[in-house]
């Protein structure tokens, strides 16, 4: 559309379209609408490409539940966790590609370090504040980038938050159990309320059966080890 549209090369028109599209809007002087047809389908791209960027979140957020600690394993503390998560192959990858982003700014369009390093991680991190120059090499470079690396720094960036938010997010988890568990005694046993109590949450679609079977497990981990010692 774009080079039917307004005459621009190939290489303005895919770099436009991915930023627009991720909205990133990193912006090129002479790449930008100039009438109300272009306007209007950059709308729609822009709308279309929040609906995709959604649903690779909530790919992202399926891959950060699918790759949580399994049962029984030894926990880890802050300081540790966030380091495993920096020290990753998918982690190596993200500095390997801000590296490219850095090389290309200091050799192609002769920037600082700074200031090409600054060009990398704001275009991974949808920020696109340091806009490359007009030719053909550039706004084909930041477009493939751009669309190549932005997904591969949202789930690394997805497993660091992971990392840093699971002692919250455990907290909250025993505050809730502290609270379930602690019930007036009546005429029903222990086991009356346990069962009761997943029963109910089951119902309510909080608690399913790969959680609870997760549970389970725990349990049975933590008994062998009472009985050890």
């Amino acid at each position: 559309f774009y080079t039917k549209h307004y005459s621009w090369t190939p290489a303005e028109s895919l770099f436009y379209t991915i930023d627009t599209g991720l909205s990133i809007g990193t912006g090129v002087d002479g790449v930008e609408d100039t009438d109300d047809l272009g306007r209007i389908f950059t709308m729609v791209n822009v709308i279309v490409g929040a609906w995709v960027a959604m649903a690779g979140l909530s790919a992202i957020v399926e891959y950060g539940i699918d790759n949580e600690q399994p049962a029984g394993a030894t926990e880890l503390t802050l300081g540790a966790r966030v380091f495993v998560k920096l020290t990753t192959k998918l982690a190596f990858c993200v500095y390997g590609w801000i590296a490219i982003g850095v090389a290309f700014g200091v050799f192609i369009e002769e920037w600082p370090v700074i200031q090409a390093l600054f060009y990398a991680c704001t275009q991974l991190a949808s920020g696109g504040l340091q806009a490359p120059s007009r030719s053909s090499v550039s706004l084909v470079f930041t477009a493939v980038f751009a669309v190549v690396g932005f997904p591969v720094f949202a789930v690394w960036s997805a497993d660091v938050a992971g990392a840093v938010f699971h002692d919250h997010t455990r907290l909250v988890a025993r505050a809730r159990s502290r609270k379930a568990t602690n019930t007036p005694r009546s005429d029903k046993t222990d086991s009356d309320w346990s069962k009761f109590l997943v029963e109910e949450l089951t119902a309510r679609g909080v608690l399913d059966d790969s959680t609870l079977d997760d549970i389970k497990q725990r349990f049975l981990n933590n008994s062998d080890h009472e009985k050890r010692e």
